[in-house]
């Protein structure tokens, strides 16, 4: 009887045991599945590349605008210009005008042409005169393509032209006005910046440009 009780508990403690070790099983199988779980997840998480961000699409860029240009004045349409001259006047400068040969090769000197601004015409009072002195541009050339030429009126509003300088670099001169009088500026051969006056030139007999000093 004693045989039966204990073979019994030695079953139960059996049975207990294994079912004890089952679930320590199992919950160290659920625990490792887990963890690889995890470590799955970890890994593709970290491995797994960041999609690339769109193109972010740029203009493109565009040239730098062209420098604008002055638009070409003929000797003819400047003459038409002059806010000073009168119409009959200016009909006796654009006759004048027409007598130059081959007049129409002409055009008025541009800020362009010296490199700076630089005034291309002065109308009016001339050394106690009436007229106008301009720079023109020869285009059939491309060295020594400066004049300066003045107009002067005689009487009846007919005009002379007088050529003060023909066929010369004069990019580095400048012409302006003081009262009755025009006045060009000039580098001399020292270097020295040098003035002359248009005015009528006695011992030459013509219109000229005479020094007066220097700046």
């Amino acid at each position: 009887m004693a045989s039966h009780i204990v073979d019994g508990d030695l079953k139960g403690k059996n049975q207990t045991m294994e079912s004890g070790f089952k679930t320590t099983v199992r919950t160290l199988i659920l625990i490792s599945a887990l963890i690889a779980s995890a470590l799955l997840f970890g890994c593709r998480t970290s491995v797994e590349p960041k999609p690339a961000l769109p193109a972010i699409a740029t203009a493109p860029s565009s040239p730098p605008p062209p420098k604008a240009t002055e638009p070409e004045r003929s000797v003819t349409e400047a003459i038409k210009d002059l806010p000073m001259a009168d119409e009959a006047e200016r009909a006796g400068m654009l006759r004048a005008w027409r007598r130059v040969p081959d007049n129409k090769h002409f055009r008025i000197a541009q800020d362009a042409d010296f490199g700076r601004r630089n005034a291309s015409t002065e109308d009016g009072e001339i050394a106690g005169a009436y007229g106008l002195a301009a720079f023109i541009v020869d285009k059939r050339l491309s060295a020594d393509r400066f004049s300066l030429v003045v107009f002067i009126r005689r009487p009846a509003n007919r005009f002379d032209v007088y050529w003060i300088y023909r066929n010369m670099d004069l990019a580095k001169y400048a012409m302006s006005r003081s009262s009755g009088d025009i006045m060009v500026n000039y580098p001399g051969p020292d270097g020295n910046n040098n003035i002359c006056e248009i005015q009528w030139d006695r011992k030459a007999g013509r219109w000229a440009c005479t020094a007066v000093g220097r700046l």
